[in-house]
């Protein structure tokens, strides 16, 4: 799976869910898992309701994702679980802030 803000390859830690449909937008590289937790300004405990960046209303789901589940049928299903405390963040900070890396190549935010 791709990582939602560079667009690179890889074995990640956290999957990124659109908060109102449940959609899987993509995965956190570490990279970006980084850029995106170590830059909060918001609230000092994680919520999936507000934006750990901006303290803004929340658009994206940061939860670690348990497993990869693959049945007979060869259909995969992500696991993961969303819980009152699962980090978030607004849709323009997730994007905006990947500014930080946007000398790497292939880095979203730097061509959007």
């Amino acid at each position: 799976m791709d990582c939602f803000r560079c667009g690179r390859r890889g074995n990640y830690d956290r999957v990124a869910v659109e908060r109102s449909s449940g959609e899987i937008l993509g995965s956190l590289c570490p990279d970006c898992e980084d850029g995106i937790f170590s830059r909060g300004s918001g609230p000092s405990t994680p919520s999936m309701a507000v934006c750990l960046l901006c303290g803004g209303d929340s658009d994206v789901l940061f939860p670690r994702w348990d497993a990869v589940v693959e049945d007979d049928d060869g259909a995969v299903e992500h696991e993961y679980t969303v819980s009152l405390d699962t980090p978030a963040s607004c849709l323009a900070c997730a994007v905006w802030t990947a500014g930080d890396s946007s000398e790497r190549s292939g880095d979203r935010a730097a061509t959007d």
